[in-house]
């Protein structure tokens, strides 16, 4: 049992160096060459458009609650019985669904959260070297 939790840390921090745009923010960008530092912020970007497009999809489940309310309340008013338990189980697995699509997009995109911050780094470190390859 001992040997699983240690296995299972190991993993974790495995996970968490492998991640270049948060070890940006941990130790700099200045290890970094200037081409890796351009492939992170086209990774970042990717990163960015992949989480707000997979956040709109959810976002559609909870704008479909309403759908729902009205669907059950119509059902109910025309008497159809079975009709109406379906939107009414239509109303909390909408909501599940979002709520587990944004802690989906929140752990897996963990990187679009620092994004602005990881970008404006990544650009002064490279305005940096940029301005120190004039001077020399």
């Amino acid at each position: 049992m001992k040997n699983f939790f240690l296995e299972r840390q190991l993993r974790r921090i495995e996970r968490e160096v492998s991640n270049d745009l948060l070890m940006i923010l941990e130790v700099g960008p200045q290890y970094y060459s200037n081409q890796e530092l351009y492939e992170l912020i086209d990774e970042l970007q990717m990163q960015e458009s992949r989480s707000k497009r997979l956040q709109r999809h959810f976002f559609l489940f909870l704008v479909l609650i309403p759908a729902w309310v009205c669907g059950y309340f119509l059902a109910n008013a025309f008497g159809w019985g079975p009709g109406a338990q379906v939107f009414f189980y239509l109303i909390p697995a909408s909501f599940l669904t979002f709520l587990s699509g944004n802690l989906y997009c929140r752990y897996r995109y963990r990187n679009c959260r620092h994004a602005n911050l990881i970008r404006s780094i990544i650009q002064q470190e490279l305005e940096r070297r940029r301005k120190d390859a004039s001077i020399s």
